[in-house]
């Protein structure tokens, strides 16, 4: 996979010399106002919900309808409160599936049948209650009833602060459908406010397994929908934030059951065996095979060194598979794993910067890649990396601050590099000191300091060195070789780290 990667940087460098809710479970207790219900005529189910909520999150809608509608027609044939709650989230998630796309007329008596039921079964002041309002406050926002949408909103909301218990899922519908509201009103910075409040009181009621930091897929729909409305306000940085948080979860699910971490074994060979299928070079298998390596070590609570080392290998073989977004979400949680478990600047946190800063090459985004390859270097200098190592990042971050425009950084990466060079006995040493001559006196002349340049460029000439054919051919083959040796280095060092 490296040496594919390899090619991929290697001609990037040479070039350039989330509508509607987030599910909620109706988790509140039955009020104790509430009507007593009738003796239950099925034995109590609990649903998993998540699938569906999945599937609303990456459109498939027709999945999440066809699963739903199973639910319900389990759900229906009892009374029982228990029941009944599984009923009402159903009935929430098939009527957002119904608004995702628009079916308005499919979506409301959905709604309304849910506001009967909460009503009959936990009373008028129930939180139950007070989410199906919440819920047709949504609808009426989305058809342009602005009016009536408030009406069931203030509603909501004095039912939601009286009723006991944390309620955060419930609190969430009444905080997204005002959201949903201001957002129809175009009042977007009001809207924000309660977006943030939703976003809040769903982490606080659906992220609740070992790993809490782990996004629910209750918590990404919001996340989903929050950020097309920052993208509205042109807060794409946050927008973008979110807009991972998401790719991050969609990309990380694995298509078949996690594996289970072998007491014995333990994680070495897990992440052995995922090795042994990257080098077989299937990138579908090796994609999935890093998956559930992951899923599993997650699912084990495990959060360090030896996770974003599994991140790192999955981001890169989705670059070699083009999908930029996706690795750029997975490499910067692998960052993140270092970061909070106080990772040492090593050899992997090294490489894990290097290949965001790659990403961002193949994407042709200069500036965010010049940033994480300094960043990079900055890594390397710190461990004490080789030569060769630290001449493949600044090899990359000249090229990056090149086309950034940013001179002044990509200067001193070429005036390293020649340091470098001089201290070579590489046969395409001369090839590499032309090159790295010529970016140094071609960023001089772009920012203004022609004279300098133009001057560094005829000492060049004087001193007998020319580009042809030939020497390019060499320098490429040199340059390839020479980032293939430093990817071996860096997998060996960071294997060594997290083994020892």
């Amino acid at each position: 996979m490296t040496k594919k990667l390899s090619k991929m940087f290697m001609t990037s460098t040479l070039i350039a010399l989330s509508f509607n809710f987030v599910s909620l479970h109706c988790q509140s207790a039955a009020s104790k106002t509430s009507p007593a219900s009738a003796p239950k005529s099925v034995a109590f189910k609990k649903f998993d919900f998540e699938p569906c909520e999945r599937d609303i999150l990456q459109a498939k809608f027709g999945a999440a309808e066809t699963k739903l509608k199973a639910i319900l027609a389990e759900t229906e044939k009892s009374s029982d409160q228990k029941m009944v709650l599984e009923s009402l989230r159903a009935l929430h998630l098939l009527g957002l599936t119904y608004e995702r796309q628009q079916r308005i007329q499919d979506a409301e008596p959905l709604r309304q049948k849910a506001l009967d039921l909460a009503k009959k079964t936990f009373g008028d002041k129930s939180a139950a209650y007070a989410q199906a309002l919440a819920d047709m406050g949504s609808l009426h926002a989305l058809k342009g009833d602005v009016a009536l949408a408030w009406q069931n909103n203030d509603q909501a909301q004095a039912i939601i602060d009286k009723a006991q218990g944390d309620n955060n899922l419930e609190k969430a519908a009444v905080n997204l459908a005002i959201a949903r509201t201001r957002q129809s009103e175009r009042s977007l910075g009001l809207a924000d406010d309660f977006f943030k409040k939703a976003l809040e009181e769903t982490v606080a009621g659906s992220n609740k397994g070992e790993n809490k930091e782990t996004d629910s897929p209750a918590t990404l729909l919001v996340c989903q929908e929050y950020a097309l409305m920052l993208e509205k306000m042109d807060r794409k940085d946050e927008a973008k934030k979110l807009s991972e948080r998401v790719t991050l979860a969609k990309t990380l699910t694995p298509s078949t059951t996690p594996m289970v971490i072998d007491a014995k074994a333990g994680l070495n060979k897990l992440i052995a065996d995922a090795k042994k299928v990257e080098d077989a070079g299937d990138v579908d298998k090796t994609i999935e095979s890093w998956k559930s390596t992951i899923a599993a070590i997650e699912k084990a609570n495990v959060k360090d060194q030896r996770l974003a080392y599994c991140l790192v290998h999955l981001g890169s073989v989705l670059i070699e598979k083009k999908n930029y977004s996706e690795a750029q979400a997975i490499l910067k949680k692998a960052l993140d794993v270092r970061k909070n478990c106080s990772a040492p600047q090593n050899a992997g946190m090294a490489r894990n910067l290097r290949r965001i800063g790659d990403c961002y090459m193949l994407e042709k985004n200069w500036q965010d890649a010049t940033n994480f390859l300094v960043q990079a270097f900055e890594a390397e200098e710190a461990y004490g990396a080789d030569d060769a190592t630290k001449n493949t990042t600044l090899n990359k971050l000249a090229s990056s601050c090149l086309q950034a425009k940013d001179f002044k950084r990509g200067e001193n990466a070429c005036r390293q590099i020649l340091v470098l060079v001089e201290k070579s006995d590489s046969p395409a040493k001369p090839m590499k000191k032309m090159m790295a001559t010529s970016m140094l006196a071609g960023m001089m002349m772009q920012s203004g300091r022609m004279q300098e340049g133009m001057q560094l460029m005829q000492n060049m000439a004087g001193s007998g060195a020319q580009m042809n054919q030939q020497n390019t051919q060499e320098y490429t083959a040199a340059l390839k070789a020479e980032w293939d040796e430093v990817e071996k280095k860096s997998e060996e060092a960071e294997l060594k780290t997290i083994f020892q």
